[in-house]
């Protein structure tokens, strides 16, 4: 029996998100789930594996559901709380099958529920290897126990078989997969196919997949999805022969599967390479040799970059005096009495679309509104004068441990923008100066149509009386394009307007998280920049700021109390090494501290990714301009390696790191017997000899799965977080989108900073960065430490 309490075997086995959303009835669903999983428990494993834990719990894990669905005294810390994750399907499979099985209104089918707790015991059994058990891929149970949520009732119970059996739900499972059964379609036999991997996966019956096989990337480039054909037309040859975009891994797949059950997605391991692969043999004579292969994968790349620079005169921009019509528009006399002009007037100052505009709800106070608002909501305040809309958070394939949200800054994705004068005066106008005392739309939903066609027609009449090119979409990206393009940070255009960049997506709203104050602000400060001077008077919020201590954007970003505890234990332990015995054992763990900490202080100084052997040369430093090469996430042609501007704090620390490696490499064949590291970073790790009693010391090279190891019960979060704390404390600092994109690595393609027609100074670049990077590791703690003396 294991020390675990049934509360945590309970957590194990179903994974809730945080705030466990609708935990009391999926505790019902799983009840049910447990009561068929029980009886799977009689099969004997051939393989010897034993089974999972929880199986043998069944009895009192179902009492102790009953608790937490009647929310009794024993259901213990099995509540939902305020604030609870809303967007779980991916990160959390398991509890979310469950979660979307408890709204049916029907009681679950039992072949539903029977293929259900067949899968929730694949799921835990893991897949046989040849010392044990290794863990289920967890692409195979999100792809299952999705199937298993939206799958029919009627072919879920086609599956007939004994429930005990295992290996018979398999065999049946293969058997209607492979029927052709006319009354199920294609894609239904398919997604059973997914419930009878996973099932296959834990018997032995099948073997996984290599990761870079089944990995996908959601990323598309100018109409090219890696996987797709592409064709002689795009290869600008009449050759006629076909390449193929893929995903070349430049690391062994065993390493990312590691980095995922860590909760490292898949780009934060490793480095990708955008390559093209012909579909068939060369043929020399029609031009086909590798040498023109290469020329075409240059001419794709060149054609993605033109296409993706974004050109700030193209002609879906509004000009000023496009702008000055449209707020003439809002505020002739008599504009707040036609519903249609107020639902224009909230396109271009919210920049949702007209068809969500339409479906604004109305709120006399901030205490009406809903805790846990629906996808794309959004609803006026009248009481305190604000527009609270869905900001569109990426969806993170990474899981989130439930101990790692003690850390971590709570962030939401509902922000709340102040109503400015131009808005107000046409609602105060529609509604009157007190609201409408109570909440529901506040356009009425039978006249959708009309108000919709009024709208329409509003703008139809500003394009022909004054020439202004004013079109829905046009309105609708007014606001986007002055943050992206003026303010210069298109994560902030995103969250505040709900637009994504017209080609490609911007990797920098993964790693943001910043206040709803600085969203405020430079929602406000975008508007009177947008506007004629003469028109800015229109543009001042009519109750001020209503700011709330809140958060949006990336949930791994880590709090500054957190990194504070995290440098002063690096530095407390590197202070004990110091003042001891210098042996060769001594000398080992000195040198691992020491290299230790100058590793997580690059990493927050430079904004180094976790891959192995950072700052691989001591070359790739150049003291006299202070700046740092890092290619640490870069393709073949290296069009994002970059480079950084170094703080005169981790500058000193880089020299005395020198002078501490030249000391310990003359100590290392003098005492250890081993020669002088190749990488300008290492580590020193003792292997004991098979016939022999003396110990042999080696160099081992950073790498993530060493920092882990070393780091272990001081940094218990990603790696990588340090990249969304730097990025959120740099633009909350003031720092310019821009700079921040090209410090992180995340511009789009045609944007490099340091590219041949890029006109960034890198002297303005560092002056600008360098005192605000250095004043935000001096409020961390980290300060240059000597090592060896």
């Amino acid at each position: 029996m294991s020390d675990k309490s049934l509360s945590d075997i309970l957590e194990q086995l179903i994974d809730p998100p945080y705030g466990m959303l609708g935990i009391q009835r999926v505790a019902e669903v799983l009840s049910e789930v447990l009561q068929r999983a029980w009886l799977i428990k009689a099969e004997v494993e051939p393989e010897g594996r034993g089974k999972p834990e929880f199986l043998d719990l069944t009895p009192e894990l179902r009492k102790l559901c009953g608790e937490i669905s009647t929310q009794s005294d024993g259901s213990g810390r099995w509540v939902e709380k305020d604030g609870a994750v809303k967007h779980f399907k991916t990160s959390n499979p398991i509890y979310s099958a469950m979660f979307e099985l408890s709204k049916s209104t029907k009681p679950l089918s039992g072949g539903r529920l029977q293929l259900v707790a067949h899968g929730l015991v694949a799921a835990h059994m893991g897949v046989p290897i040849t010392d044990g058990r290794a863990e289920m891929p967890k692409v195979n149970i999100q792809d299952a126990f999705r199937e298993l949520r939206r799958l029919g009732s009627p072919l879920l119970d086609s599956v007939v078989f004994e429930l005990p059996s295992r290996w018979g739900c398999y065999q049946s499972l293969k058997t209607v997969e492979q029927s052709g059964n006319p009354d199920f379609s294609h894609k239904e036999l398919e997604g059973l196919g997914k419930i009878r991997r996973l099932l296959g996966l834990s018997l032995g019956l099948e073997v996984p997949l290599e990761v870079s096989t089944r990995r996908s990337s959601g990323a598309q480039v100018e109409g090219l999805e890696r996987g797709a054909e592409v064709s002689p037309d795009q290869l600008g040859d009449v050759g006629g022969e076909k390449f193929y975009l893929f995903e070349a891994s430049l690391s062994d797949p065993a390493y990312i599967e590691k980095g995922q059950r860590e909760g490292l997605a898949p780009k934060d391991v490793v480095s990708e390479v955008p390559q093209l692969k012909p579909s068939g043999h060369s043929n020399p004579r029609r031009g086909g040799s590798q040498q023109h292969a290469t020329y075409k994968a240059r001419y794709i790349k060149n054609q993605m970059r033109r296409a993706a620079q974004p050109l700030t005169g193209r002609w879906d921009r509004l000009t000023e005096f496009d702008i000055a019509s449209s707020i003439s528009m809002l505020s002739w006399p008599g504009a707040g009495q036609n519903p249609g002009t107020i639902a224009a007037g909230l396109v271009l100052l919210s920049s949702r679309p007209l068809t969500a505009v339409l479906k604004t709800r109305l709120f006399d106070r901030a205490s009406q509104l809903p805790k846990h608002p629906s996808e794309n909501f959004m609803a006026i305040c009248f009481e305190n004068a604000f527009i609270q809309v869905s900001v569109p958070v990426p969806e993170r394939s990474r899981q989130l441990r439930m101990e790692w949200y003690a850390n971590l800054v709570p962030a939401d994705d509902q922000l709340r923008l102040p109503i400015v004068r131009v808005l107000w005066d046409l609602l105060v106008e529609y509604l009157g100066s007190s609201g409408t005392g109570e909440h529901g739309y506040l356009f009425p939903q039978s006249e959708i149509d009309d108000i919709k066609k009024s709208a329409e027609s509003i703008i139809a009449d500003v394009r022909l009386e004054d020439g202004a090119r004013l079109t829905e979409t046009r309105l609708q990206r007014c606001l986007y394009n002055e943050i992206a393009d003026v303010l210069g940070d298109t994560a902030d255009a995103v969250f505040i307007t709900g637009n994504q960049p017209s080609v490609g997506t911007h990797v920098g709203i993964h790693y943001y998280c910043v206040s709803e104050a600085d969203l405020q602000n430079r929602y406000l400060g975008a508007l009177r920049g947008m506007v004629p001077e003469g028109l800015q008077e229109l543009m001042v919020p009519v109750r001020g700021c209503f700011s709330r201590d809140h958060f949006i954007g990336s949930p791994m970003c880590p709090t500054l109390e957190w990194l504070r505890a995290v440098v002063s234990e690096l530095r407390a332990k590197l202070a004990e090494s110091k003042r001891m015995a210098l042996d060769a054992d001594h000398l080992i763990e000195l040198h691992n501290r020491y290299t230790l900490y100058v590793v997580m202080f690059m990493a927050m100084a430079t904004g180094y990714r976790s891959v192995q052997a950072p700052l691989s040369r001591g070359t790739d430093y150049d003291p006299l301009s202070g700046m740092l090469v890092v290619a640490d996430k870069t393709d073949s042609a290296f069009s994002h390696a970059r480079l950084v501007p170094v703080p005169d704090i981790f500058s000193r620390q880089l020299d005395l790191y020198s002078q501490h490696r030249e000391r310990v490499a003359d100590r290392m064949w003098a005492i250890l017997g081993i020669e002088e590291a190749q990488h300008f970073l290492f580590f020193l790790s003792k292997v004991s000899r098979a016939k022999a009693s003396q110990k042999l010391v080696r160099v081992v090279p950073v790498t993530s799965e060493k920092l882990k190891s070393l780091l272990k019960g001081t940094w218990d979060l990603p790696l990588n977080v340090n990249r969304h704390y730097m990025r959120s404390e740099l633009r909350h600092r003031g720092v310019h989108g821009e700079l921040v994109d090209a410090w992180m690595g995340h511009w789009l393609d045609g944007q490099e900073p340091m590219g041949r027609y890029s006109t960034l100074s890198p002297i303005d670049f560092a002056a600008q960065l360098e005192p605000v990077l250095s004043g935000i590791l001096e409020e961390m703690g980290w300060l240059p430490e000597e090592g060896l003396s």
